[in-house]
């Protein structure tokens, strides 16, 4: 480090990867601790701390995306990005019967391994199982989720990419609310209208008599 001081860095770009968290800085002064190990989220935050507001993942969920699943109703459309070696929304709660389409948004997509930006889409524990095809930017893979229940899934390529899914029945959404039939209610109104309209005439018949 040429002096002290804080220095911002970045991983990928400027843009959408740095407000997701992938930046961070080094912070130089004379007489600081070295360490020898350096982990790939940062050093362990004190366990004193007690006023923690958040914590970043980039490359899996948190505890608030967990907690706070993305939510889709019945015919709207999913998507879910690849961007930045990451899932956007990392949970997502859909309806049983949903086509959930994936987006690979990384540009890099030529050579191997880690350096490449090619994704794919793993499903390792769930009530079915099955596994995409390699894609390049701009390519998609499409799935029906049937079951229900809880999925989650990994890049092959990128193992720390995790994801989760939550299908759910299409009767039911977020806050316990059943959802609305409207041919049964249209029913069970048109009913009320005939047994409305069998009581008014019973009534005149008996009138005029």
């Amino acid at each position: 480090m040429p002096s002290e001081g804080n220095f911002l860095l970045v991983t990928h770009a400027f843009g959408t990867q740095t407000l997701k968290g992938a930046a961070g800085y080094l912070s130089s002064k004379v007489g600081n601790d070295v360490s020898r190990i350096i982990l790939p989220n940062g050093p362990a935050p004190p366990t004193t701390i007690t006023n923690m507001k958040r914590v970043i993942a980039p490359f899996e969920p948190t505890p608030e995306d967990i907690s706070s699943p993305k939510v889709y109703r019945q015919d709207e459309p999913i998507v879910i990005r690849i961007l930045g070696n990451s899932f956007y929304p990392k949970v997502a709660a859909v309806p049983a019967g949903s086509k959930v389409r994936w987006v690979n948004e990384d540009v890099l997509g030529v050579g191997a391994g880690e350096v490449t930006g090619q994704h794919n889409i793993a499903v390792v524990a769930g009530p079915e199982q099955f596994t995409s095809q390699l894609m390049k930017n701009a390519e998609t893979f499409i799935y029906t989720l049937s079951k229900e229940g809880n999925y989650s899934y990994i890049c092959g390529v990128h193992p720390y990419m995790k994801g989760s899914i939550i299908v759910y029945r299409p009767t039911a959404v977020a806050g316990g609310l059943p959802s609305i039939d409207l041919t049964a209610l249209l029913a069970f109104l048109l009913g009320i209208g005939v047994v409305v309209l069998v009581v008014s005439v019973g009534s005149r018949q008996r009138r005029a008599s």
